[in-house]
């Protein structure tokens, strides 16, 4: 979901991220266990609890959404709400382009039938 123009760096600060983190875990959790004993179970428990309700509340669903509307879909709050909005005004937007290309008869002009075999018509002669 990053822009084209810094996806690769911004992945790459991720992943390095991702690194960091497991390595942080790994190498703090046995002296977490030495100390805390069954103590670390509920410390990582909590953080789960609370990842749940960061999800909820703070980032959108993103199903279905294409990249280029990503940014409208982070504009509009509250956030839980969001992707049922950006999901509707994109298939308006579709239906509405759908009819309009109809209504314009574009479809009908693009695509000739002749002798039984399909021909696209360039707009030669036209």
């Amino acid at each position: 979901m990053f822009d084209p123009n810094m996806r690769s760096l911004a992945q790459a600060f991720a992943a390095a991220s991702n690194w960091l983190w497991n390595f942080l875990i790994s190498r703090f959790t046995p002296q977490m266990f030495a100390k805390m004993d069954y103590g670390v179970y509920f410390f990582f428990s909590s953080l789960m609890i609370l990842s749940i309700v960061f999800v909820y509340f703070l980032v959108p669903e993103t199903k279905g959404i294409p990249l280029e509307s990503m940014d409208l879909l982070f504009e509009h709050k509250p956030v839980r709400h969001a992707h049922k909005i950006v999901l509707g005004k994109i298939r308006e937007d579709e239906e509405r382009f759908r009819q309009e290309i109809e209504a314009s008869g574009i479809a009908a002009e693009k695509n000739l039938e002749v002798d039984g075999q399909h021909v696209e018509n360039a707009g030669i002669g036209s």
